[in-house]
């Protein structure tokens, strides 16, 4: 691509981040986020050609060097730089982010007692492990973290390098360790390890689009795939939202018994998961389960009472008020986010587990 056409690309990428970052933060909202938004779309088409400019007379030098490193050396980049980036926001907000859901798993960990409100298996590897390898010590748990993730972004760009070449490895690993989202990282959220599992799979299904379904011949990569795919899948309730399309189109990049192979091997592991393991460290099943599982009609429904309430039936905004009273969505409620109003003291769960799963996808399909 030209100038022109990458400034374009690099200014939607800045615009995308920098207002998934104000959107995120939950300070800003309704006006002011859409004067947020338009400020921050106008200084991204602005400075994202004097920044392709700048990179392109300091780049060349550093790419040359680059194009240099001998192959085997190469992929300790791709780890060892996104570790480091990671570390230095590990020492500056040490020893993390550590919400309401990691203090529940805190707990659970600590009263050996667990229930499935939060994914135990999540619970198991990001906090019991590093807490039993170090005898207690919390700073082990975003530390780990951190390894892993930088372990999979090095996958990631090392399968970019593999396909696509040095040059384009550097781009990426620009967009991506530059990104201030990164950060986010540094919370023991089970959206991190979901994150992990995601890049892990997409670099999967990378090798399995371009080999054509070839990569899977190996038994191993099998192996792999099934694991990540289940894993995935267990560290967040919704996950299946990304996890089952992957699934379903890899059916057109494999034979058919492959396919079949997969699909049984991944029912089992996450049988087995589920069922036995569970079992065997005497997981409970959690009260609550509807509100965890319904996230995203639940953040449809909040849309619309928050912004067009005068556009719903009265047995939809009937339901939206018995979960929380007018005033909470006005004030609390962030577009696309039901947790801003899910954790406010107002807010009445048992609401949404007396109508139920089948009643509430009603609501926000209508």
């Amino acid at each position: 691509m030209d100038r022109k056409a990458n400034s374009i690309v690099l200014a939607l990428y800045l615009s995308f981040i920098l207002i998934s970052g104000i959107v995120v933060s939950n300070y800003y909202s309704g006006a002011y986020l859409v004067i947020g938004s338009i400020l921050v779309l106008v200084l991204s088409v602005v400075l994202s050609p004097l920044i392709l400019k700048l990179f392109s007379k300091l780049s060349l030098d550093e790419i040359d060097r680059f194009t240099k490193i001998p192959d085997k050396i190469l992929p300790v980049f791709f780890y060892g730089i996104p570790f480091i980036v990671l570390l230095i926001y590990y020492i500056s907000y040490f020893p993390g982010g550590f919400g309401n859901d990691a203090f529940a798993q805190l707990e659970q960990y600590a009263g050996n007692s667990y229930t499935d409100w939060h994914p135990v298996l999540h619970t198991f590897l990001v906090f019991w492990i590093p807490l039993r390898l170090t005898r207690g010590w919390c700073g082990s748990i975003i530390l780990f973290q951190i390894i892993v993730f930088a372990a999979a972004l090095g996958y990631s760009f090392n399968t970019v390098y593999k396909f696509a070449g040095r040059k384009y490895v550097i781009g990426t690993m620009i967009y991506i360790l530059c990104n201030p989202l990164l950060m986010f990282s540094l919370n023991a959220w089970k959206d991190v390890s979901f994150a992990i599992g995601a890049m892990i799979l997409i670099s999967f299904s990378l090798k399995i689009y371009v080999s054509k379904g070839e990569w899977l011949r190996k038994p191993v990569n099998t192996v792999f795939f099934v694991t990540a795919f289940v894993l995935t899948t267990i560290f967040r309730h919704n996950a299946v939202l990304f996890t089952v399309p992957l699934l379903l189109a890899l059916f057109f990049f494999t034979s058919k018994r492959k396919f079949i192979i997969i699909l049984v091997a991944s029912a089992a592991l996450f049988g087995a998961i589920k069922g036995p393991l569970y079992w065997a460290v005497g997981v409970q099943k959690a009260d609550k389960r509807q509100i965890e599982m319904l996230g995203l009609p639940l953040t449809v429904i909040g849309d619309a009472v928050t912004y067009r309430p005068e556009a719903l039936d009265e047995d939809i905004l009937e339901f939206a008020y018995q979960v929380a009273p007018r005033e909470v969505w006005d004030e609390y409620y962030v577009s696309g986010n039901f947790n801003s109003v899910k954790w406010e003291d107002e807010t009445d769960h048992q609401v949404i587990e007396e109508y139920g799963t089948a009643a509430v996808i009603k609501m926000a399909a209508r």
